[in-house]
């Protein structure tokens, strides 16, 4: 009952948000790569986020817990995720840095990137999905066009989320 009672209120919270073990059908099967669109709505989101400097606004914009607990064929994928989560912090900070000036970040364009089938045992998953490196954000900075790339964005579903917006920290 409890269980039931926490999916119900997570799905009204996130459409995306999924039972347990619930794996969507894009997800199941190569097919079409899904429609970008998603992905597009999602870029003001993060772009609003790196120019006030506030990543926890962009979370939305980032891969779901729940979904990549399931997707992930690791252990302790929770301690991975929150890893992730600091490094796309830091990543929206640093994007601040090097966007924000006076004027501000109004989305521009999207080039979806180089997208591939990622089968089931690929890259530690224990669910296939589409994986798009390298997506180009194109944001106008007053008159001036910038390019922000998206190291890394993967689908659950029909949606786009990131996983890395910059690239993977080198460990020293």
């Amino acid at each position: 009952m409890r269980r039931a009672l926490v999916t119900l209120l997570i799905s009204c919270v996130s459409p995306m948000a999924l039972a347990a073990g619930e794996v969507p059908a894009e997800n199941q099967t190569a097919g079409k790569t899904p429609d970008v669109s998603t992905f597009e709505a999602k870029a003001a989101t993060l772009l609003n986020a790196i120019e006030k400097n506030d990543p926890d606004s962009a979370l939305p914009v980032f891969f779901p817990k729940e979904a990549f607990v399931q997707l992930k064929a690791i252990d302790k994928p929770e301690a991975y995720y929150e890893q992730l989560v600091t490094w796309f912090r830091e990543d929206i900070a640093r994007e601040h840095e090097r966007l924000v000036v006076q004027d501000p970040l109004t989305f521009a364009g999207l080039k979806p990137g180089s997208c591939k089938w990622k089968a089931k045992g690929s890259e530690a998953n224990s669910i296939p999905y589409w994986s798009c490196s390298k997506t180009q954000i194109l944001v106008k900075v007053g008159k001036k066009t910038e390019t922000l790339t998206v190291h890394a964005r993967i689908n659950w579903g029909k949606d786009w989320f990131i996983t890395h917006l910059g690239p993977i920290p080198k460990k020293s």
